[in-house]
């Protein structure tokens, strides 16, 4: 626990507020989009001014879509959120999906996954893993759900569990999983989190549960509009430091679809130069 208040101390004098833009964008029925400010609005027509300065009047009989966003100003330019928030590259932030809001992931290829939001702070994922030439009623499922408390003084704390067990194996009972406690610390642009996470086993009627936690560092870190440099590093009990997984990716952002491209890294294997590649991608409907 002195680890982690200490790491949101740290972060949080660390980390300073991001100049946040409150941002409308329009979409038109034949494809165009509008960011800006709103300045008026009527039965008739929408009138924003843009960030270069320019007053633009859309029609609301030509509008396809209107979204609500908030930008960073950099001196680059503006940058949107990530809307990855709620995820890293497999653990999760405390940050909730958001009521109402979903995305399809496939992590590492081989683990779909269907993720939303339900009523303000509830997150739900359902997925399974699918390997090649395996038979269906071994194919692990997976379930898991998040509860976000609010947030406040920008640190945000949730808990939840995950789940995972063979459904179509009748002839076997066996479970597994993790339930984990989490805070992250940032905003929508940068953030930072510690998650602490004890994983249990059951088989037939017996339990066990892990008596020290897993410790995960992980983080977002925006390079650009288009790209943010994602990390998680595991830390197991009774395990030694080398043997500890570093995973690291570059996230490329898109409005409806993110990739991410990187490599776990061991300490260990370092000098055998034998990193694990990491591909991951996901899609906002």
């Amino acid at each position: 626990m002195k680890i982690f208040f200490s790491f949101m101390l740290l972060f949080n004098i660390i980390l300073s507020d991001t100049n946040t833009i409150q941002s409308i964008e329009i979409t038109t029925l034949d494809g165009n989009i509008f960011v800006g400010t709103l300045i008026q609005e009527d039965e008739n027509l929408y009138r924003i001014v843009t960030n270069s300065g320019i007053n633009i009047d859309i029609p609301k009989s030509s509008i396809k879509e209107v979204n609500y966003i908030e930008l960073s100003s950099h001196e680059d330019g503006l940058y949107r959120p990530d809307p990855n928030k709620s995820m890293y590259l497999f653990a999760p932030s405390a940050y909730p999906i958001g009521e109402g809001n979903s995305y399809i992931r496939d992590f590492q290829v081989f683990f779909p996954s269907y993720n939303r939001g339900f009523k303000k702070n509830i997150s739900i994922q359902a997925g399974a893993l699918i390997f090649p030439f395996i038979d269906i009623e071994y194919i692990p499922a997976i379930l898991s759900a998040k509860y976000s408390f609010p947030k406040k003084n920008n640190i945000q704390f949730s808990t939840g569990a995950l789940y995972m067990t063979t459904p179509l194996n009748f002839e076997s009972s066996w479970a597994t999983g993790i339930t984990f406690v989490n805070a992250t610390i940032g905003d929508l642009f940068r953030h930072y989190s510690i998650c602490l996470g004890w994983g249990y086993l059951r088989d037939e009627r017996d339990f066990e549960l892990m008596q020290n936690p897993i410790i995960i560092f992980a983080g977002n870190e925006r390079l650009s509009d288009r790209t943010a440099l994602v990390f998680e590093f595991w830390k197991f009990p009774d395990l030694e430091i080398q043997y500890s997984p570093l995973l690291i990716s570059t996230r490329f952002i898109g409005r409806k679809f993110s990739v991410d491209i990187g490599a776990a890294i061991f300490l260990e294997l370092l000098d055998e130069g034998i990193p694990i590649p990491i591909l991951n991608f996901t899609y906002h409907p």
